[in-house]
């Protein structure tokens, strides 16, 4: 009996060591295992060593002071805040509840923030890792997925389309940028063509008012002349019929006539080298000399007098290679673009036939079709001759036109008021070829097309 009790003593003196070894642990969290500790070592001393299980348990309950839970003896239900002394939902025996769950709502929750966990995404279907992502129906998939309900689509690794898509973000904002920038370079251009035209309008009233002011002394001088001819008549009829009183004569008015005809003939000739005057001091405003780009000039074409100048040539130019070049029509078009109104340039050419006109900057370039071919597209405009006759072509039309050949050639284009002209150049004269009323979207670029015959040429030509 004796060696009995003794064994119960020390059994119990061990499962109250662990006990409150492991309520230390769990109370020094909290800040009041001192408190704890005096609580159950008092309780410890008071206890008595049962007689039998039943008061070995009533003993262990009235220790611990909370409900019995059918468990082994000396085991209690942990308190809310306190660390677990037992295993917990499969848990390592013996590991404590993680840190937000170990504190009381008491002010040290700051000490032991909640840090995120995150477990890794797998496939409802086929319980793998969600690696890849389905760039037809936007979605993560699994290798699975790619092999059977994704099969056909267009799969890449998540972190492979995430750079797909910044590629794809980069090149929208650099066309973005670009396209700014393409619209302030159009305001500057409307700007300065808006001056210039203030300017050119300028110049035409003061010209208008000019004409009218020395077309207007100049009839008053006129009719001073007839006036002063219809008097010396008259005197010298009056002078006439008193040298002959007396004798009947008729009356010859043919030195009037002749006198009003040399008045007349007078003011014809002046009116005309002022009307010539005139005109040309308004085109001399907008009187231009384009020069020949060399990134679009065909590679069998060569340029000189400082690009202003273009020849057909049998051998390649080895020009490098540029997008706005024209690969398959013998073609080159000018570097200015002519936006608003109005401008006037002229060209001299040599060889059988020749192509000449203007076009919008984005006409196609590489094409072996019409789409690239001067006249025979929607966004350009040419004069063709044929060796007989000159054409007008536009959007694959032709119209036949008359009149004798022409080796130099002006050109009037009024983008603004849709207006362009072609003019039979000659001893200083022009004469219309054909005119065109139409509605220009955008700036033109004048531009020439070659016909066969190495060595022909087409020359801008300078205006005085």
């Amino acid at each position: 009996m004796h060696g009995g009790r003794w064994y119960i003593a020390l059994v119990k003196f061990m499962e109250v060591g662990y006990d409150l070894f492991w309520m230390v642990v769990g109370l020094s969290r909290t800040g009041t295992w001192t408190k704890s500790l005096n609580e159950t070592a008092a309780s410890s001393t008071t206890c008595t060593l049962p007689k039998g299980t039943d008061n070995y348990a009533a003993e262990e309950r009235h220790a611990y002071g909370g409900p019995w839970d059918g468990g082994e003896v000396g085991t209690q239900l942990p308190a809310k805040g306190h660390a677990v002394d037992g295993p917990q939902d499969g848990s390592e025996e013996g590991a404590p509840l993680p840190v937000e769950n170990a504190v009381e709502d008491d002010g040290l929750a700051a000490l032991y923030p909640t840090l995120p966990s995150s477990s890794p995404r797998l496939c409802p279907l086929h319980q793998q890792l969600l690696e890849l992502y389905c760039c037809d129906e936007k979605k993560d998939i699994c290798e699975e997925c790619s092999l059977h309900e994704h099969k056909g689509h267009q799969v890449v690794r998540a972190g492979e389309d995430r750079e797909r898509v910044q590629q794809e973000l980069n090149a929208k904002i650099q066309k973005s940028i670009a396209d700014r920038e393409r619209i302030i370079q159009s305001l500057l251009q409307v700007s300065q063509t808006h001056k210039a035209r203030s300017v050119l309008q300028y110049s035409l009233q003061s010209t208008i008012q000019k004409l009218m002011m020395d077309s207007q002394t100049f009839f008053t001088d006129v009719l001073k002349s007839i006036e002063l001819s219809c008097s010396q008549s008259i005197v010298a009829m009056d002078s006439s019929a008193q040298a002959d009183s007396g004798t009947m004569k008729i009356w010859n008015p043919e030195p009037v006539i002749s006198g009003v005809r040399s008045a007349l003939d007078v003011y014809r000739q002046r009116l005309d080298d002022l009307t010539k005057t005139s005109l040309a001091s308004i085109f001399r405003v907008v009187r231009i000399e384009p020069k020949l780009d060399p990134n679009s000039a065909y590679r069998q074409i060569r340029l000189s007098d400082a690009s202003r100048k273009a020849t057909l040539c049998a051998e390649n130019q080895n020009y490098p290679e540029k997008p706005e070049r024209f690969m398959f029509w013998r073609q080159v078009m000018c570097v200015e673009p002519l936006a608003g109104s109005p401008y006037y340039w002229e060209v001299e050419w040599t060889g059988q036939r020749v192509t000449v006109g203007v076009a919008y900057g984005d006409m196609a370039r590489s094409a072996a079709d019409d789409s690239a071919r001067l006249g025979h597209n929607t966004q350009s405009w040419s004069l063709y001759w044929s060796g007989k006759a000159f054409f007008m072509w536009h959007a694959g039309k032709e119209t036949a036109l008359t009149g004798p050949k022409a080796r130099r050639i002006g050109v009037y284009v009024d983008q603004q008021e849709g207006l362009l002209a072609f003019y039979r150049v000659s001893h200083n004269q022009a004469q219309e070829i054909c005119c065109v009323h139409t509605h220009f979207e955008g700036p033109l670029f004048p531009s020439f097309r070659f016909w066969s015959g190495v060595g022909s040429a087409i020359t801008i030509c300078e205006l005085e």
